[in-house]
């Protein structure tokens, strides 16, 4: 036995044209049927009201690029997909606007068309990046040459093809922590050492301090004297010690 299914142009959905309106998706065009769907992409747009001619959904949070459109009526099927729905990447606020020459400054950058994927650059050097939301991104700030007492720098988040700035963050000397003086000038590997870190631009609380990349747990803390005990370390080196300083690096 055998039977015959027809399939015509003028059966399926016909999408014409889309208008953003806010937060709301206007789609217009034919066929739509009582109870369709709308897709941008592979993410769905909830749909608040609809007519054979017109469907009004609320866009979801997209990262910015291009999307075909697709509407799917239960019983007629799939509509054309020639129709794009772009979503633009927006920079509304960049704070703090101000840190240390040393990097490691949290960065919060606010606006809209963000994912995990987009990437921060400050003076066109990579911000690493800590968490993102469509609206929101931090990242720890790169550190960079002092070449003078104050750098102004732009900040630009990039998500796929687009890119939007408009904002800057100033490496500020008076903002950067410096060390003077660190004694005693060695310990040993075992561990134990009570090591005194002397300078300026410390806090007063919550300051962390690391000798070859290997925790010195603080047991005294202001702003120009940091004590703390070194831990034990694999082998005899000459390091480097570092002091990072909540909020400026």
């Amino acid at each position: 036995q055998s039977a015959e299914f027809s399939q015509t142009l003028a059966s399926s959905p016909l999408v014409e044209s889309i208008s953003p309106v806010g937060d709301t998706l206007v789609v217009t065009g034919s066929g739509f049927g009582s109870h369709p769907s709308v897709q941008l992409g592979s993410e769905l747009c909830p749909t608040e009201t609809v007519s054979s001619s017109e469907i009004q959904c609320v866009l979801p949070k997209l990262p910015a690029g291009d999307y075909s459109l697709l509407v799917i009526n239960p019983s007629t099927g799939h509509s054309n997909t020639d129709i794009i729905f772009t979503s633009s990447i927006q920079l509304n606020q960049v704070t703090p606007t101000s840190g240390s020459f040393g990097g490691g400054s949290l960065l919060a950058l606010r606006g809209k068309g963000f994912s995990s994927e987009s990437t921060v650059t400050v003076c066109n050097q990579a911000c690493a990046p800590v968490s993102a939301t469509h609206s929101e991104i931090q990242c720890s700030t790169p550190s960079t040459e002092a070449s003078s007492t104050t750098k102004n720098c732009p900040v630009v988040v990039m998500e796929s093809k687009a890119s939007a700035g408009g904002f800057e963050f100033t490496y500020d000397a008076a903002l950067t922590p410096s060390i003077t003086k660190v004694s005693p000038g060695r310990g040993g590997t075992g561990g134990g050492t009570l090591v005194t870190v002397q300078g300026q631009g410390f806090s007063d609380i919550g300051n962390m301090v690391s000798i070859d990349g290997v925790v010195c747990d603080v047991s005294h803390e202001n702003a120009t004297n940091i004590q703390c005990y070194t831990n034990s370390h694999r082998g005899s080196v000459r390091a480097v010690v570092t002091v990072e300083v909540k909020g400026k690096g």
